[in-house]
């Protein structure tokens, strides 16, 4: 089973005004820069640890209180995303 990771070379840095919880990630080797909400935020925290998705997925449940499945597809396409922009490592 696939785990992933942060990306050690990310720099973060909270960009939003008081009406947003925005933050920006800054991939120091590539030099491309997202921005992101504070529910990926902590999904890219809670990444400084090896995780798989299923445990991405139990963790954040708990974190929101939610008892069904309706955040499990938006945590995978997540993590895809992440992967593909160089944001988290899947090994």
């Amino acid at each position: 089973m696939s785990r992933f990771v942060a990306n050690e070379k990310i720099i973060t840095e909270n960009v939003g005004l008081k009406e947003t919880d925005d933050v920006m990630l800054y991939n120091q080797e590539t030099e491309d820069v997202h921005v992101i909400n504070s529910t990926a935020f902590e999904i890219f925290t809670l990444l400084k640890t090896p995780y798989t998705d299923a445990e991405i997925i139990a963790e954040t449940k708990v974190r929101y209180n939610m008892q069904d499945g309706s955040i499990d597809e938006d945590i995978r396409e997540l993590l895809s995303d992440f992967v593909q922009k160089n944001i988290i490592i899947e090994s």
